[in-house]
């Protein structure tokens, strides 16, 4: 009956033949109709404005259709009937179709017109209308809703059954399923809202710690998964049901790659690590590691379990190093690289690029020119010797460590870091990363340190400007272009992102209007300012905001007593 609507929707006079082998519906057309050169969608309004076109109909009309003469007329009709028509490309649901699932749909089996269009639809996937609406045109909402403890009409249908059925009763999506689902005890998760607006118990991570309390112990120190620190444990768990064990929403990579995209494009990369494409979980926990990076366990040894660092081959690679003794993912990507041997594309250094081990070692990897100090790196680099002369240096530059951030080879990051920016400056200034419900300064995260601090050498503390200057640099910055904004003259972000930050409105002077209109941002408060305020000395930024990590987005800085700095802390109530 669907496809029958279909087309007396489209055609004015509709004439239903009869055949032995096959029942087609047909139309009749002028004598003149050519299927070959005849452009079907002058007449016929197929395809409305926004809407998704099926690729078969929008490319010819004959992928579907058939075209015979009758006497003076040109006939067309179906080219089989459905759902073999339909079948012929999507064969992946001919078992479906077959009604032989033990959660059989019998639509799929019938007409796929009962649901979907078969030229163009607004909806996704082709279909008439969106659920609930289109699964409530044949089930009646009285029926839905004495099937389920609690109200579903404004949900998905699709969100728990399966549209063309499954191989679990009910036409589940999978045969994992929760306990309070499968047990129909939805209040465990769900409270009664207003009308027909179903309410959770408790918001994120606190609803699901409800019934795992362990969990919640464990993940709270080492290296945690930023979902599981955010609560967002429906982002890799479906909670009613699954195909996957644990109820989780994909198996490998698939899960993984929706939040981490860059690895996802890593793998489809002209060589990507083989374990990577498999499974995540080759050398990452998913929610918890006493490891950065959610490892397993310790880089080499990860890599050892399938590249025997004894082998000869292996070690006349590396310049007879000795395997365990390697840090691998200095030199290559774990997950995927377009140069061969998965080695990194953020950047190279041209004697390792070049092949020329002997520019800097002695026959062996374990022999170093100049025993690896700065003076081997300023037989190339002879302007940083020079620079160096001009003020403060970073004590790893003057101590000589110079591989304490770059790798001498090849690197994931720009200028041979080690790792992010921010990483490599934590490993000696773990004191400015955040802790536990801290925040990082947004434009580390961005551009890391280096957008503050000169990482070599530089003025006091290596900073980049000295004062407000410093800070005023980003939050008063103006955009240079419809889609960047450069900051110091050095770095570029993106407009889009840029304008996320908080930008300050301050006077000519620069000297008051935040976080108010009229308060002292810089200098000596007033008499006047001192007898409605606590605070004695000199205003700067630093006064209420932490330059490395704070309290919430605005970086407060913990006061003398241990809590935020607020308004309350210089003026009472």
């Amino acid at each position: 009956m669907a496809v029958r609507r279909w087309l007396l929707g489209i055609f004015p006079q509709v004439l239903l033949l009869t055949s032995v082998a096959l029942p087609v519906l047909a139309k009749q057309h002028p004598s003149l109709v050519n299927p070959e050169t005849t452009r079907c969608s002058t007449c016929h309004q197929l395809f409305p404005p926004s809407a998704q076109a099926h690729p078969p109909a929008e490319k010819k009309c004959l992928t579907c259709h058939r075209f015979t003469k009758e006497g003076e007329k040109t006939q067309v009709a179906l080219a089989a009937s459905q759902p073999d028509l339909c079948l012929s490309c999507h064969k992946g649901l001919s078992k479906p179709a077959s009604l032989t699932l033990t959660g059989a749909h019998p639509p799929v089996g019938d007409q796929c017109t009962s649901c979907h269009e078969p030229h163009a639809s607004t909806e996704k996937h082709l279909l008439s209308q969106g659920p609930p609406k289109l699964c409530l045109s044949c089930h009646g909402e009285r029926d839905v809703q004495d099937k389920h403890p609690l109200p579903v009409l404004a949900s998905s249908c699709v969100g728990c059954h399966a549209p063309h059925g499954s191989d679990v009763k009910g036409m589940l999506l999978g045969q994992v399923l929760h306990p309070p689902f499968a047990e129909k005890t939805c209040q465990a998760c769900h409270r009664k809202g207003l009308g027909s607006k179903v309410l959770m118990q408790k918001t994120g991570a606190a609803l699901c710690f409800a019934c795992h309390s362990q969990q919640e112990k464990t993940w709270s120190s080492g290296t945690v998964h930023g979902a599981v620190q955010k609560g967002q444990c429906t982002a890799c768990h479906n909670p009613h049901l699954s195909a996957q064990p644990h109820l989780v929403r994909a198996t490998g990579p698939a899960l993984c790659v929706g939040c981490h995209q860059d690895v996802g494009k890593k793998l489809q990369a002209k060589t990507p690590h083989p374990p990577a494409q498999e499974d995540c979980l080759t050398c990452h926990q998913p929610h918890q590691a006493d490891r950065s990076g959610l490892l397993q366990a310790p880089v080499n040894e990860l890599c050892g379990n399938c590249h025997d660092g004894s082998d000869k081959g292996f070690a006349a690679k590396h310049l007879q190093a000795k395997g365990d003794k390697l840090a691998c993912v200095g030199c290559h990507d774990p997950h995927g690289s377009q140069g061969v041997h998965l080695l990194a594309e953020g950047s190279s250094h041209p004697p390792f690029a070049e092949g020329s081990c002997d520019a800097c070692h002695e026959g062996s990897a374990q022999k170093v020119m100049e025993g690896g100090s700065r003076k081997l790196c300023f037989a190339c680099h002879s302007d940083m010797e020079e620079n160096l002369a001009k003020g403060d240096v970073h004590g790893a530059v003057e101590a000589g460590e110079c591989v304490a951030c770059h790798s001498p080879h090849a690197s994931r990051q720009s200028s041979l870091l080690k790792a992010t920016p921010a990483s490599v400056c934590g490993e000696c200034h773990p004191d400015q990363l955040p802790g536990p419900g801290e925040t990082a300064h947004g434009v580390i995260k961005v551009l890391g340190c280096q957008a503050c601090h000169q990482p070599h050498q530089g003025k006091d503390k290596l900073l980049r400007k000295e004062g407000p200057e410093l800070c005023t640099a980003c939050h008063v910055a103006k955009a240079t272009s419809e889609l960047q904004v450069t900051l110091f003259g050095k770095f570029t972000v993106p407009r889009e992102q840029w304008s996320q930050w908080a930008r300050l409105r301050l006077t000519p002077d620069g000297t008051r209007n935040h976080p108010v209109t009229g308060h002292r941002v810089l200098g000596t408060p007033t008499a006047a300012g001192r007898n409605k305020s606590s605070f004695t000395g000199e205003l700067s930024c630093l006064t209420c905001h932490d330059p490395h990590k704070g309290q919430g987005r605005a970086l407060a800085r913990q006061g003398q007593d241990g809590k935020p700095v607020t308004c309350e802390t210089c003026h009472a109530k």
